[in-house]
């Protein structure tokens, strides 16, 4: 679960010049491979929304 809330948190970060979509479609990747469980995954994608929304990227979430 740690690592879970590292990735999530991953949102955060300073993406260095990165594309953020392309960031965050890797978060979204990489949470769908270290999740068992729909109910599971469907709370940290709603965790992940309301981080994307912190860091105005809503717009780019909903494309991923």
């Amino acid at each position: 679960m740690i690592a879970l809330v590292k990735i999530i948190l991953g949102i955060l970060a300073n993406f260095k010049g990165e594309n953020p979509e392309n960031a965050l479609k890797q978060i979204l990747v990489r949470i769908k491979e270290t999740t068992t469980g729909e109910f599971s995954l469907k709370r940290y994608f709603n965790q992940l929304r309301v981080l994307a929304q912190l860091r105005n990227l809503e717009p780019l979430r909903r494309a991923a």
